[in-house]
């Protein structure tokens, strides 16, 4: 993971493009340049997502076993170290369900967790334990800690980027830009990753996907507003 944490704040524009829009308020001209770009960024981390549930005729029965799940879900956490700061859980829900065909009434238990890890190496350690522990129902993305700087960034040069495109449409009507008068951004995230950045897996035999740095990707949209004399 060396070198993803090099480069973690290395930002890839993916796609870039550009819509503008001139309309004139009293004795000014504005140009508006609407911008769309996607950023991939290095994953430095992983998000599980956990479905703890159980189903019984008994609510008491249903509520027990998913206690039981709960309370081996926390041993397995607190054995591999993860912090309570990464962490997050949904309350325990138990809903009524009834067989339209067979007309039986059960109970079922529903609860999410929402883990993360730093540590690669601590991803299959996980997954076993968690098979071992009869939780079966998970599932895994990468994700970024550093989306919020990278983002910033992204938004710099995509108003910079809007700015060049600006100075074209502002020439051919023989204006010059003046100011920024506005400037409105939306961030998307889609935390599934994507194509490795770079490759650093070496040849020994215990090397795994892992070693391939993945991408997390992001979507910018902006909408920048300037005036033109």
């Amino acid at each position: 993971m060396s070198h993803a944490k090099k480069l973690i704040l290395s930002i890839t524009l993916l796609f870039l493009s550009f819509c503008g829009n001139v309309a004139q308020e009293g004795n000014y001209v504005f140009l508006t340049i609407q911008a769309v770009t996607d950023i991939s960024i290095p994953a430095d981390q992983v998000i599980f997502r956990i479905d703890l549930s159980s189903e019984n005729e008994s609510a008491e029965i249903a509520f027990k076993i998913h206690k039981e799940k709960e309370i081996a879900l926390i041993q397995l956490l607190k054995q591999l170290e993860i912090q309570d700061s990464n962490i997050a859980y949904s309350l325990l829900n138990i809903n009524r369900l009834t067989n339209s065909r067979t007309d039986v009434k059960n109970y079922r238990t529903s609860q999410t967790i929402r883990i993360k890890i730093a540590d690669f190496s601590k991803y299959e350690t996980l997954q076993i334990l968690l098979l071992q522990s009869g939780i079966s129902s998970f599932k895994s993305v990468f994700s970024t800690s550093n989306i919020e700087e990278a983002q910033e960034r992204g938004i710099k040069q995509i108003v910079a980027s809007a700015k060049k495109e600006a100075e074209i449409y502002a020439k051919s009507l023989n204006l010059t830009l003046a100011i920024v008068t506005e400037i409105e951004t939306r961030l998307g995230r889609h935390e599934r990753g994507g194509e490795p950045l770079f490759f650093t897996a070496s040849s020994e035999d215990n090397s795994t996907l892992l070693d391939i740095p993945q991408a997390y990707k992001s979507s910018i949209t902006a909408q920048i507003t300037f005036r033109l004399e």
